[in-house]
C-alpha cells in the first residue's frame, strides 16, 4: 500500500461523523439520569426531614399541651388556696384590722399552697420545700398521660413528668438527677416557684421532645384595705340588721341593693286593696332568713335582680321573680290563692337529708295555688321536702299517762318515750319529692292494711288504722306485748301486700333491732288534741326510708298506682291553671321528683324525675358553692367570687345556717365600729354649729346639731344661711332610739342614716342609704326608696377638724371599720369581689427545649 492511499483512508475516516448523535444522546441521558437521581434523592431526604420536623413539632406541641394541662391545674390550685384563705378571714371579719387581715391572708394562702402541692412524708407532714410531681401528673388528660404496654417498648407513648434537681452526691452542685419530687421555693409577696419541671413526650413512632421550665405561681395581691374588697355601701338603699318592713298600702318601688335579716312585705289595707311592690332591675336583695310576702300584696322583681334568702313565703299573695332566685331552704306557697311566677334562674341549694330547715324544696301548702315555671331557664333544687311534724303540738306526759292504764304494756322504747313526753318533740322527716303539694303527705302514711296485722292469720283488725288514738295505741302495744295461740300482732308488717303500691313495704322501709328482733322502722308522730275520745291525742305512723333513693322511688310508685286519688287531693290545693310546665329549653337538676303540669292536659300532672336525682356529689357541690357565697354575703355583704372557689366549705362550717351565722347583729357590727361611732358623736359640741378643735374653722366642712347622742349633719354654707332651718344631709345616731324620716320638706336633702336603733321612713320618696342595727320600716302609702351612691359618698366625706387626728379631718366614713375607703369604693353593685386573672398568675421561667 502506498502511503498516500493510507493517508487517504485516514482522512476519509476523520471526516466520517456517523453515530455521533447516538453518543451525544447517551451522554445526555446519563447526565439527566444522574441529575434526576440527585433531585429525587434530595427530595426524598427533604421529605424525610420535613416528616421528622413535623413529628418533632407534633411531639413538641404535645409536650407543651401537657404543660398547659398542668398550668390549668395550677390555676385551680391558686384559686382554691386563695379562696380558702379569704373565707377564713371573712368568717372572722371584725376580729382583725385591715393590715392584720392582709398579713393573715398571705400566710394562710401559702400554707394552703404548700399543703396542696408539697410532698407528704411518711409521718403525714407536708414538706414546704418540695413539690410532688405525681400530683401534677394526676391532672393530665387520658390522651396525654403516659400509656403503658408491657412487653412492647415501641407502644410506650405519652407524657412523663419529672423534676430535675441537684445530685446530693456532687459537691459542685452541677450534676443533675431526675426525681418525682422537685424543689419548691417560696418568696414573700412574690409567690412560689416550682423549679426544674421537665416534660418528656414520646409519640407512637418513637419521636421524643423534652421541655424544661420553672413555674412561678405569683401571689395574687389582695389588700383588705383596698376599696375593691369592700361592700358597695353607696349602692344600697336599706341595710337592716333585724328586719326590713315594706308597709305601703298602695305601692312601693325599691331601687338599689337591700340587706335584711328578714324582709316582710305587708301591703294591703283595710278595704282589701292589694299593694304593688316592685324592685328595679340589676339590684341585689340579700335576706338572711325569710322573705315573707303577706296577704293582699303583689310583689315583683326586675329582670336583672339577684335574690338570696333562707326561705321565701308567698302567703295569700302574688309574686313574680324575674332574674336569679337563690334559696337556702324552701319556697313556700300558703294561705288562700297564692300565685307565683318564676323566670330566669331558680336555685334551691340546701341539700340536707336529715334537717328539713336546711333542705331546699318548693312546697305548695295553700289552697287554689298557681305556680308558673314556664319562664325558668335553669332550675336546680338540691334538697327534698320534709313533713313538718316538729311543729305538731306534742302531748304532755300527764295526758299520755292518763290514757295508759298499764304502763308495763309498753316496750322499753315506747316507755322511755312516754316518760319523756314533757320535753320531747316530734321530728321532721324526709319526703321523696323536691316539689311537693301538702296533700302529698298522705302518701307517706303507713297504709292501714299494714298496721296491727295478726301474724298468725295475716289479717288486719279494728286497730288497723292510721292515725289511731292514744287509747288504741296503748291497746295495740298491749296485744304486741302479750301474744296468744290465736294471735301475734305486728305494729307494722312490711311483708303484707298493700293495694296502694301493688307490692309490700319491705323494699322501702328501714329496719331496726328491737327486743332482739329486726322490725320495720317507722316514724311515729304523737299529736295532742282536745277530743276526749282520743285519750289526749293521736298517733300517726309515717314511712321511714332506708335512703333518699327509696323515698323517691316510693313516691313515684305510689303516684303511678294512685293517680286519680292523688290528683283529687291535689285539686284542693292547686288552682284551675295548676302548675305550668318548664319550657323546652329549661335546664333541670333536682334531687327528687318534681310535679309539673301536663302540657297536653291542664288538669293532670306529670312527674319530672330529677336529672341528678342519684348524684349526691353533684348536689353537694351545688350546696357548697352557693352556701359559701351566701354566708359571705350575710357576714360582710361581699360575695366570694365563683372563680376564686367553686366548691369549698368555709373553715369552721358548723352544718346549718342558723348554727353557722347565729348572731342577729352581724352586718352592722362588721361595717360600723362601735368605738369610732361613739368617738365621732362625743366629739361633736352640744351647741349647734361648726365643729372644730382649734381656731382653724376653715378646715371644717360641715355643721352639726346634736340631740342627745344623735347628730344631724348639714352643709356648712347652708347652715350659715338658714341655721336650724337648714335641711340635714345625714343623721348619725349612737342611741338605741327610733329615727323617723318624716314627710314634708325638712328631710328633702337627707341621703344617709347610720343608726343603732330602728328607722322609719314616712316619706313618699327617699333617695339614699339607711344603715340600721334594728328594724327599717317603709310606711308611706305610695313609697319610692332608691339608692343614691354619688350623694351618699359626699356625706361620707363630710367631717370636722380635729388636731389630735393625723389627717386632721374626721369624716363620717371614719365611723365605719374601713374608714375613708368606703368613700372611694368601686366594688360592683352586685357585691362580687373583682375577678382574679388566674391565667396571669402562672408564668414560666428559664424555659428551654431539648
Amino acid at each position: 500500500m502506498s502511503r498516500k492511499w493510507i493517508e487517504g483512508i485516514i482522512k476519509k475516516q476523520k471526516d466520517n461523523n456517523q453515530g455521533i448523535a447516538l453518543v451525544t444522546a447517551i451522554v445526555c441521558i446519563g447526565f439527566v439520569a444522574a441529575l434526576v437521581s440527585i433531585i429525587l434523592t434530595t427530595s426524598l431526604v427533604n421529605f424525610k426531614m420535613k416528616a421528622v420536623n413535623t413529628k418533632s413539632k407534633d411531639t413538641f406541641y404535645s409536650a407543651e399541651q401537657a404543660l398547659d394541662e398542668i398550668n390549668i391545674y395550677l390555676q385551680k390550685v391558686v384559686s382554691d388556696c386563695m379562696s380558702s384563705a379569704y373565707l377564713d378571714i371573712m368568717n372572722n371579719y371584725s376580729t382583725y384590722d385591715s393590715q392584720k387581715k392582709t398579713e393573715l391572708l398571705e400566710t394562710k394562702y401559702y400554707e394552703n399552697l404548700w399543703t396542696e402541692l408539697g410532698v407528704q412524708n411518711a409521718g403525714g407532714a407536708v414538706q414546704r420545700d418540695k413539690y410532688d410531681v405525681k400530683k401534677l401528673e394526676n391532672y393530665l388528660k387520658d390522651s396525654t398521660v403516659w400509656h403503658y404496654a408491657p412487653g412492647a417498648d415501641e407502644d410506650y407513648y405519652g407524657a412523663i413528668i419529672m423534676a430535675e434537681v441537684a445530685d446530693p452526691t456532687d459537691p459542685t452542685g452541677e450534676k443533675k438527677i431526675e426525681q418525682k419530687a422537685g424543689k419548691m421555693v417560696t418568696y414573700a409577696k412574690s409567690g412560689v416557684v416550682l423549679e426544674g419541671l421537665k416534660v418528656y413526650y414520646k409519640d407512637e413512632k418513637g419521636f421524643v421532645s423534652v421541655v424544661k421550665t420553672d413555674i412561678r405561681l405569683s401571689y395574687p395581691e389582695f389588700d383588705f384595705a383596698a376599696s375593691s374588697e369592700l361592700p358597695s355601701l353607696p349602692y344600697y338603699s336599706i341595710i337592716a340588721d333585724e328586719q326590713a318592713q315594706i308597709n305601703s298600702s298602695k305601692s312601693a318601688t325599691l331601687s338599689g341593693n337591700l340587706y335584711a335579716n328578714e324582709l316582710t312585705i305587708k301591703g294591703g289595707n283595710s278595704s282589701g286593696e292589694k299593694v304593688n311592690v316592685k324592685t328595679s332591675d340589676d339590684d341585689t336583695i340579700i335576706v338572711k332568713y325569710d322573705i315573707n310576702i303577706r296577704p293582699n300584696t303583689v310583689f315583683s322583681t326586675g329582670s336583672g335582680v339577684v335574690v338570696w334568702a333562707k326561705d321565701v313565703i308567698v302567703d295569700s299573695s302574688s309574686a313574680e321573680f324575674d332574674g336569679t332566685l337563690q334559696v337556702a331552704d324552701d319556697f313556700n306557697l300558703r294561705g288562700t290563692s297564692p300565685s307565683t311566677k318564676i323566670s330566669g334562674e331558680y336555685v334551691g341549694f340546701g341539700n340536707s337529708l336529715t334537717d328539713g330547715a336546711n333542705s331546699s324544696a318548693i312546697l305548695i301548702n295553700g289552697t287554689g295555688t298557681s305556680l308558673d315555671l314556664s319562664g325558668v331557664d335553669k332550675f336546680t333544687i338540691a334538697g327534698h321536702g320534709f313533713i313538718g311534724a316538729s311543729d305538731s303540738e306534742y302531748p304532755t306526759a300527764s295526758s299520755f299517762a292518763a290514757s295508759n292504764t298499764n304502763k308495763n304494756t309498753f316496750n322499753a322504747d315506747e316507755l322511755a318515750k312516754a316518760q319523756d313526753l314533757a320535753t320531747a318533740k316530734n321530728n321532721d322527716f324526709l319526703m321523696g319529692e323536691s316539689l311537693a303539694v301538702k296533700s302529698d303527705q298522705l302518701m307517706y302514711l303507713v297504709p292501714a292494711e299494714a298496721i296491727a296485722v295478726n301474724k298468725k292469720t295475716g289479717r288486719t283488725t279494728d286497730l288497723s288504722k292510721n292515725p289511731m288514738t292514744f287509747k288504741e295505741y296503748e291497746k295495740l302495744q298491749d296485744l304486741i306485748k302479750n301474744p296468744t295461740a290465736e294471735y301475734e300482732y305486728e305494729e307494722v308488717a312490711s311483708d303484707v301486700q298493700v293495694s296502694s303500691l301493688g307490692t309490700d313495704l319491705s323494699i322501702y322501709l328501714a329496719t331496726k333491732l328491737l327486743n332482739k328482733k329486726v322490725v320495720p322502722d317507722v316514724e311515729k308522730v304523737f299529736v295532742r288534741v282536745t277530743d276526749e275520745n282520743s285519750g289526749g291525742g293521736l298517733v300517726y305512723f309515717y314511712m321511714k326510708f332506708t335512703n333518699v333513693n327509696k323515698a323517691e322511688k316510693f313516691f313515684t310508685a305510689y303516684y303511678n298506682n294512685n293517680k286519680e286519688v292523688v290528683q283529687k287531693y291535689m285539686n284542693s290545693y292547686l288552682s284551675e291553671v295548676d302548675i305550668h310546665a318548664f319550657n323546652t329549653l329549661t335546664t333541670v337538676a333536682n334531687a327528687g321528683p318534681v310535679l309539673i303540669g301536663d302540657q297536653d292536659d291542664e288538669e293532670g300532672f306529670d312527674i319530672e324525675i330529677g336529672r341528678q336525682s342519684s348524684d349526691s356529689d353533684y348536689m353537694q357541690k351545688i350546696h357548697d358553692k352557693y352556701y359559701d357565697k351566701y354566708k359571705s354575703l350575710c357576714t360582710s355583704l361581699v360575695a366570694k367570687n365563683d372563680t376564686v372557689a367553686s366548691v369549698l366549705k368555709p373553715v369552721g362550717f358548723a352544718g346549718s345556717f342558723e348554727d353557722d351565722v347565729a348572731e342577729k347583729q352581724v352586718i352592722f357590727e362588721n361595717i360600723v365600729s362601735e368605738d369610732l361611732l361613739k368617738e365621732f358623736v362625743d366629739n361633736i359640741p352640744t351647741t349647734p354649729g361648726v365643729a372644730y378643735n382649734d381656731t382653724d374653722e376653715s378646715a371644717a366642712t360641715v355643721a352639726f346639731n346634736k340631740v342627745g347622742n344623735t347628730v344631724y349633719i348639714y352643709d356648712k354654707a347652708e347652715f350659715a344661711s338658714y341655721g336650724m332651718g337648714a335641711k340635714p344631709y345625714g343623721i348619725i345616731s349612737n342611741d338605741n332610739i327610733e329615727i323617723t324620716i318624716e314627710a314634708g320638706s325638712k328631710f328633702d336633702n337627707l341621703v344617709l342614716v347610720i343608726a343603732k336603733g330602728n328607722v322609719t321612713i314616712n316619706r313618699s320618696q327617699f333617695k339614699g342609704l339607711v344603715l340600721s342595727n334594728g328594724i327599717v320600716k317603709v310606711n308611706a302609702a305610695e313609697a319610692e326608696v332608691q339608692a343614691n351612691p354619688g350623694e351618699v359618698r359626699k356625706v361620707l366625706a363630710m367631717g370636722y377638724f380635729n388636731t389630735s387626728l393625723s389627717d386632721k379631718s374626721y369624716t363620717v366614713a371614719r365611723v365605719l371599720r374601713e374608714g375613708n375607703e368606703f368613700i372611694y369604693s368601686s366594688l360592683d353593685p352586685k357585691g362580687d369581689t373583682a375577678n382574679l386573672a388566674l391565667g396571669g398568675l402562672i408564668s414560666y421561667e428559664n424555659w428551654s427545649k431539648e
